[in-house]
Order: C-alpha cells, then structure tokens, then sequence
C-alpha cells in the first residue's frame, strides 16, 4: 500500500514536471510568436513608407515627363517627325525581335507535352500573319508598314518554332556518325533539316504571291531578310564559330551537334557580314532619302534595323563564349 501510494506520488509528481516543461515551451512559443508578429508589423510600417515613395517618386516622374514634353514642343517644334519616322520604328523592332525571340525559346523549353498545344496557337497566329499581308498589301500608311512587318516576323517565327519543337526538321531524326568530309557532312546537314529549308522557301513563295506587284511589300522582304539571315547564322555555324553549342538546341535536337565545329574564324563570315552591312546601308539611305514618304522612311527603318539585328547574331558567333543571354546549357555531343 505505501508503495502503491509512492508510484502515485512519483506519478503525480513526473505529470506536474511535464506539465510546466510543456508550459515553458508553449510561453517561449507565444513569445516567439510575439516577436514576429512585431517584426512583420515593422515590416508592414516600412513597406507602407516605400510605397508611399515611390508613389511620390511616380509623380515626380509623371510632372518631369510633362514638362519635358512641353519643352520639346516648344523648342524642338521638329522632334515629332524624327520620332514618328525613325526612332520609334527602331524601338519597335527591337521590342518585337526580342520578345519573339525569348517567346520561342521559352516554347521550346518547356516540356514536350505542351509542344502541341504551343504550335496549333502559332499555326493560328501565322494563318492570321498571312491575312495580315494580303491586307496591308495596298496601304501605304505607317500603320500599313508597321502590319507588314509585324505579320512578316511573325510568319518566321512560326517557321522556327516549327523547327525547334521537331515538327518540321527533316526526314532523318537520329543521331549520325561523324564523317570526316566535309561536303558528306554538309549534305547530311542539308539532310536532317530538308523539311524545315522547303518549309521556308515554301513560306517565301506563298508571301511573295500574296505581295505580288503590290504597293507594300513589307511583309514579304521582312521573311526575306530574316531567312537570309538564318540561312547566312547555320552557313557560319557548319563552317565554324566560336560562339555556338548544341546546349543552344532543345534535347530532341541534340544529334543535330554534329555538324558543329568550333573554329575561331571561317571565310564565309566577313562575305556574310559584308552582305548584311551592304544591304542595311541601303535600306537606310531609302529610308533617309529627302523626298521619302513616311511609309517609306517607316519600313526602310524597320528593315534596315531588322539587317542590323542579324548581323548582330551573325558577328556574336566569332565573339568568345560567354552564352548565359538565353540561359543555353552546355552539353557534350557524339
């Protein structure tokens, strides 16, 4: 009985010791709780205080844009023109080869599965580019040079999207054995990727007919430019770059890598940067050119900006590797 009574005791006393440990924890809890409680108020306080600047930052902003504004027009009564004609095609070249650039990309980045879904949504937006230069095909507006090349650069998109998500490539899709000869290995290039080059020349004929002796032909020498620049960037790359892997290229187009050489220097490059500056100078003396209408000095800056960007991807082969603008990962191939 007194040891019965001492267990009990003992019991009584263990339950009474647990009960305050497990008081201990839950008090530093509440306590712990506390402290953050006041660290996120605190943290409230301060991003109250930044939002409050930078909404005075927004209005400073707003009031200087307003008075530059005011300030061009009244000196600079001529700087309207010059934005409409050159500079602002040139901002909306870039944005548009830019963002179609990365949206590609980051189509073919993504897994395999979406790649359907991802190119029936361009096969639509190209459908709609072809309407879009059979409608413009007769206006001679800023706006008419502005469809034109929007629907031309979207065309080619939708024809390197094609390439890079393996719809349309070419009739030999598995990895090859590198053949030391080099026009063996330019054929089997020609070879692996036949399907997408008649794609492409078909998609020129079909604008070409579409901008037949028609008085704006955008479109059509904006898919030109672009192929011709795509055709000159894989010349450089089969003969040799300094500046191009196969990490550039989705997994699916990984045994494409054996056509790759890396090489410090090839003789197509200066003709194909020579081509390009050719054509770009051109362009920009008609768009220049004094008796130029605003169609014209609109679409031959567009053009002509659009060469300089090609010739941009062309010259960035030759330069030393420092490939993280796309977030390319470099692998090892065959």
């Amino acid at each position: 009985m007194i040891r019965f009574c001492s267990d009990r005791q003992e019991a009584r006393d263990e339950w009474q010791e647990g009960r305050g440990v497990a008081g201990c924890r839950l008090n530093s809890c509440r306590l712990q709780v506390g402290r953050f409680s006041v660290l996120g108020s605190w943290f409230l306080v301060l991003s109250s205080r930044f939002l409050v600047l930078g909404s005075r930052f927004l209005v400073l902003g707003s009031w200087f844009s307003v008075l530059g504004s005011r300030f061009l027009v009244l000196h600079m009564p001529d700087i309207s023109p010059v934005f409409t004609r050159y500079l602002m095609p040139l901002l909306y070249a870039l944005v548009l080869w830019w963002v179609s650039t990365a949206i590609i990309i980051l189509l073919y980045r993504l897994p395999q599965r979406t790649y359907r879904l991802s190119f029936a949504a361009l096969t639509a937006v190209g459908l709609a580019s072809l309407y879009g230069v059979w409608l413009a095909r007769d206006d001679t507006g800023i706006l008419g040079a502005y469809l034109g090349f929007t629907c031309g650069t979207l065309l080619w998109g939708w024809q390197l999207a094609g390439f890079y998500m393996g719809f349309v490539t070419g009739p030999r899709q598995e990895p090859l054995v590198w053949h030391p000869s080099s026009f063996v290995r330019f054929g089997q290039a020609v070879h692996a990727s036949l399907h997408h080059e008649l794609a492409a020349l078909a998609g020129a004929v079909v604008v070409a007919a579409l901008s037949w002796d028609a008085a704006n032909q955008t479109g059509w020498w904006t898919y030109l430019l672009l192929w011709l620049m795509h055709l000159a960037a894989k010349i450089n790359i089969f003969l040799g770059a300094r500046n191009f892997h196969a990490g550039l290229l989705p997994d699916h187009l990984r045994h494409l890598g054996i056509f790759f050489r890396y090489r410090p220097m090839n003789l197509f490059f200066p003709l194909s940067v020579t081509a390009a500056v050719v054509v770009a100078t051109l362009l920009v003396r008609w768009a220049l050119h004094p008796d130029a209408t605003d169609f014209e000095a609109v679409a031959g800056t567009l053009l002509s900006f659009l060469t300089l960007l090609g010739l941009l991807e062309i010259w960035l082969l030759m330069t030393p590797p420092a490939g993280a603008m796309w977030g390319e990962r470099r692998v090892d191939v065959g």
